[in-house]
């Protein structure tokens, strides 16, 4: 896997549509942020980042490095993470998916490797469907760099138009986004519980 590339894991929502904390979501008994890095980490990950809430940073930064955040949308959340990182490749990864499997995210470094260097991001499709994690040049990021309102993650790669790679993947987790407990129930045919630290 490719060197210097971090991860950075977006998990300061309130999780209201689905009962509780995203962040605190058990699957198999442990909660998703700490599955999330766990695979970023199998992927080569050196660094792992997670964008808090002030209550959740105590436990979560035992495992990983953490950035609080009361920003009230994503975008404002991801400013403050992005502060935070160094290397010069970042896998991002919203809290609120189930962790993509290995293969896929060594697709998208195959992708966005040296022999590249016109492409800036990678992303994986899946019967059509896009979906996370996305692996990203720094650079792309630059926009939540600088102070004042920062665009959602998806208006920023949608510009990037043909820099953008999608590449294809047999992984449908990357499609499904964790927002109601129905949700989770479908994939993994558990009623949602919550970690309580």
């Amino acid at each position: 896997m490719m060197r210097f590339m971090e991860a950075l894991i977006l998990a300061a929502g309130l999780g209201e549509r689905m009962g509780g904390s995203k962040v605190r979501l058990l699957v198999g008994g442990t909660p998703l942020v700490i599955l999330h890095a766990r695979r970023a980490r199998e992927a080569g990950c050196t660094r792992v980042v997670a964008v808090v809430r002030q209550e959740d940073e105590a436990w979560v930064s035992r495992e990983m490095d953490t950035v609080v955040s009361a920003a009230p949308d994503p975008a404002g959340s991801l400013a403050l993470g992005v502060r935070a990182l160094r290397d010069p490749l970042v896998l991002f990864v919203p809290v609120d998916t189930l962790p993509a499997s290995l293969v896929t995210i060594e697709a998208l470094v195959q992708v966005l490797g040296p022999e590249s260097p016109d492409l800036l991001a990678a992303s994986p499709v899946h019967e059509g469907r896009g979906g996370h994690p996305v692996l990203l040049r720094s650079s792309v990021l630059d926009p939540y760099r600088t102070e004042g309102a920062a665009p959602p993650l998806r208006d920023v790669l949608r510009a990037l138009g043909s820099r953008r790679a999608r590449v294809v993947v047999d992984d449908p987790l990357i499609a499904h986004d964790l927002n109601y407990p129905a949700d989770v129930f479908a994939l993994t045919r558990v009623t949602p519980s919550f970690f309580i630290p």
